[in-house]
């Protein structure tokens, strides 16, 4: 088992069919188990289901990874899972799901427009929201121990890559605040070690808690059990998650569950779930660059 957004949102998805006892389920891991030790019971459960040579028919394959696997089984209704976050859906995506996939679930309704915008066939893709577990995700319970007696707790969940919006944050935690205020801004770094490795802005980080009248802030990268991060919720006041691009943003979801509001970015994934009941909604602007291709994927908008 790994430590990443997809691998949670698929633990969560295969307890829910073993629960409903209708399902019979064999798992395809990918890639090397570094985080099952950190797993709660529940979801330890998993491990006997994995590799599990199936004696039934396969009706069904549904793949979930990054980068994704476009071969097709060799049986099977074939569900695509597969968030995007950015305007141009990449070429060979729209090709694969109309030539080959039977369905392309999608996690929020900003995503089926990515979709369908750039020419995937609208009767194959369906919004499967993700979701948490509120008899898990709640609040009270104990706290996570952060170093800091600040009274209010800004927290920051994810990647801290560029699309994460993690410099906005800073300029406008720096800019409302001073080191000698009652805040800290808690940044949880996400994917250090696979999905996200050596795309943080990690140094930029320290370069802003090092200037002379910068606000306080303590940075983590730690791989943290379930069970410390519904802590690490419940220790801070507020979520911030200034995203420029997002499939979903499951910490916003999480830390609502835990009673926490949230600030983010309006016009994106988030609006499915997020209004001014819950959170406070950044005003936003699409923007159009010269460069269209991502990560030096040919997106179908670079036409």
């Amino acid at each position: 088992m790994v430590n990443h957004s997809l691998a949670l949102v698929n633990r969560e998805m295969e307890l829910a069919l073993i629960e409903t006892g209708q399902v019979n389920l064999s798992i395809l891991p990918v890639g090397e188990d570094n985080f099952s030790a950190l797993l709660n019971s529940r979801s330890r459960g998993l491990i006997r289901y994995f590799q599990q040579r199936a004696s039934f028919p396969i009706d069904v394959h549904v793949r979930h990874q990054w980068p994704p696997n476009w071969t097709a089984p060799p049986v099977g209704h074939w569900v695509v899972i597969q968030p995007w976050e950015y305007g141009g859906l990449p070429l060979e995506w729209v090709q694969r799901i109309n030539e080959s996939v039977d369905e392309a679930w999608v996690p929020s309704t900003f995503v089926t427009h990515l979709y369908t915008q750039n020419g995937v066939d609208p009767a194959k893709v369906h919004v499967i929201p993700n979701g948490v577990d509120p008899e898990f995700f709640k609040p009270g319970g104990r706290k996570f121990p952060i170093p800091s007696t600040r009274r209010f707790k800004f927290l920051f969940v994810g990647g801290t890559i560029y699309r994460k919006g993690v410099d906005v944050l800073l300029q406008a935690y720096g800019r409302a605040f001073t080191r000698v205020e009652d805040v800290v801004l808690v940044i949880k770094d996400m994917g250090t070690r696979n999905l996200y490795e050596g795309q943080g802005m990690i140094t930029r980080i320290r370069d802003f808690a090092a200037a002379p009248n910068a606000p306080p802030l303590f940075y983590m990268d730690d791989d943290l059990s379930d069970n410390d991060m519904v802590a690490l919720y419940n220790t801070c006041d507020c979520l911030v998650h200034p995203y420029r691009g997002e499939g979903f943003g499951l910490p916003v979801l999480e830390a609502m569950a835990c009673g926490r509001p949230v600030i983010v970015t309006a016009g994106g994934a988030t609006d499915d779930f997020v209004d001014d009941h819950v959170g406070h909604c950044i005003p936003s602007a699409r923007r159009v660059f010269d460069n269209r291709k991502i990560s030096g994927i040919r997106t179908a908008s670079d036409l």
